[in-house]
Parts: structure tokens; sequence; C-alpha cells
């Protein structure tokens, strides 16, 4: 993965059940959360890493 790199996450189920974030360094990644706004998180989070579909360029 590259800086810029979008993450797409299968939070659910359905077209509603997406979440992305854009990918940064260090296997971090920005991304809006309903509970703490606009935040960093590791891809290393055994939530997020679990989630993880797939990555796209841009």
């Amino acid at each position: 993965l590259l800086p810029g790199d979008l993450v797409f996450f299968k939070t659910g189920s359905g077209e509603s059940g997406l979440h992305v974030g854009i990918y940064d360094t260090d296997n971090q990644f920005i991304h809006a959360s309903t509970s703490q706004g606009v935040t960093r998180s590791s891809l290393d989070n055994v939530y997020w890493n679990k989630k993880f579909w797939q990555a796209r360029r841009i």
C-alpha cells in the first residue's frame, strides 16, 4: 500500500455496510468515525484487520 490508497472494509451487510479510509503510512489509515470524528487507525488493529476487504489506488 502507498499513501493515498483507498482502503475498504466490510463492516456490515449490503452497500451500507462498507467503510472507507485513506492509507497514510506505517500501516495506518485516516477515516471518519461516528464516535470519534476524523481519526487515524492501524490496519493491525484486530477489528480493522478482520473487516479489511480491499485497497484501490486512484
